[in-house]
């Protein structure tokens, strides 16, 4: 390809080797070069992924290889070019076969989608409130299952205030990209946030976890022992606050630190909980805020007494909205503008089709119908 079709091979040819060389990461000169022109290049993640490119220039290069034979073979005998096409194929087909092979094992899809024990007991013990495994203990597949909410969480679900929260929540600290929370790493035995991380039963009660779940011992008092699971201990959180709950603010009135919130008295009514709509009602003994244990996302949208208020953060995670003293009613729901933008387009372009179609039929009808210009002839064809 780069021989007989060098104007367009050497291009192809030299991208080939930038992605070769920027798929290598540090051990390239060419890796060093572009993260010290571009400063943030280095936080690529999955350097070798970026490999899939170069795999586009060696297609496009076999492409053109492959098209100078054949030009060749067919000016020799045209025969002779039919040939090296079937062969051609069957190489190609032999090769995709022998490389999916490693694919297509068949398994019992029922081992790892069925919850086990722990899933089943703890699933049971959290009720509305979530579990959080401080080894990701608890398949994310069998929290749907359930129905079981988890304080873990997966990319690309991730948010970024959601994260920070739970590195103090957690127990551990991670510096660059995470993958999940806990952090990816923790299937590393010997990695930190496996070894040493002892979980703030308080931190973890504002965001609703009723259970912990650890392979190691947890030292938190507010973390009660409520027995093991084969060889994993499970933990009540004594200090979960539940879906909602109300807070005292700070001494300047403002939404007070995680670690220095205060919950009010007050008794919060669940209406309705469910993954896009929230409501509650409660009476308020004091001035104060009141917290859904949610993270906060855009396109959620809260209502205090029917009115829409725009919420506060609590450890820039959770939303948080002031209140006073007595009854209130509190909804918060998932409309995001998009989707509503979205059904507005949707809508109007229905009604241009449909107008559209409505005036193809009419015109149809108009230039089907005859004309006449004789009334009495008109006539006569509306007796027929």
């Amino acid at each position: 390809g780069v021989v007989t079709r060098w104007r367009k091979g050497l291009p192809i040819l030299l991208g080939v080797v930038v992605v070769a060389g920027l798929a290598m990461g540090e051990a390239s000169p060419i890796y060093l070069l572009a993260a010290k022109v571009l400063p943030e290049f280095d936080k690529f993640r999955g350097l070798s992924r970026i490999w899939f490119i170069g795999l586009v220039g060696v297609a496009l290069l076999a492409g053109l290889g492959a098209d100078a034979l054949y030009q060749r073979i067919r000016q020799v005998s045209v025969p002779g070019a039919v040939m090296a096409g079937l062969v051609c194929a069957l190489l190609v087909s032999v090769t995709l076969v022998q490389l999916d092979q490693p694919y297509n094992h068949v398994a019992d899809a029922r081992v790892v989608t069925t919850p086990d024990q722990l899933e089943r007991q703890t699933a049971l013990m959290a009720g509305v409130g979530r579990i959080y495994g401080v080894q990701r203990n608890f398949q994310q597949l069998s929290a749907v299952q359930l129905n079981t909410p988890l304080a873990n969480a997966w990319d690309p679900l991730l948010l970024e205030s959601f994260v920070r929260y739970m590195q103090q929540a957690g127990g551990y600290t991670y510096s660059g990209y995470q993958l999940s929370i806990p952090p990816y790493e923790i299937y590393d035995p010997g990695y930190a946030t496996s070894r040493d991380a002892q979980p703030d039963g308080a931190l973890l009660g504002l965001v609703n976890v009723s259970v912990v779940v650890s392979r190691t011992p947890l030292t938190d008092t507010r973390l009660s022992p409520a027995g093991d699971v084969d060889g994993t201990y499970v933990y009540q959180n004594l200090a979960d606050a539940g879906p909602a709950y109300l807070i005292a603010p700070d001494s300047d009135g403002s939404v007070p630190p995680p670690a220095q919130a205060f919950r009010l008295d007050g008794k919060v009514q669940i209406r309705r909980l469910t993954a896009e709509r929230a409501s509650f009602a409660f009476t308020a003994p004091a001035a104060g805020y009141f917290v859904v244990a949610t993270p906060a996302y855009p396109g959620w949208t809260m209502q205090l007494d029917g009115h829409t208020v725009q919420p506060e953060l609590l450890g820039g995670a959770l939303p948080a909205i002031s209140v006073g003293p007595g009854a209130h009613q509190v909804t918060y729901s998932y409309q995001p503008r998009s989707v509503q933008i979205g059904a507005l387009l949707t809508t109007i372009g229905l009604l241009i089709v449909l107008g559209w179609l409505a005036a193809r039929q009419r015109l149809l009808a108009a230039m089907r119908l005859p004309r006449f210009h004789t009334p009495g002839r008109e006539r006569e064809l509306v007796q027929v």
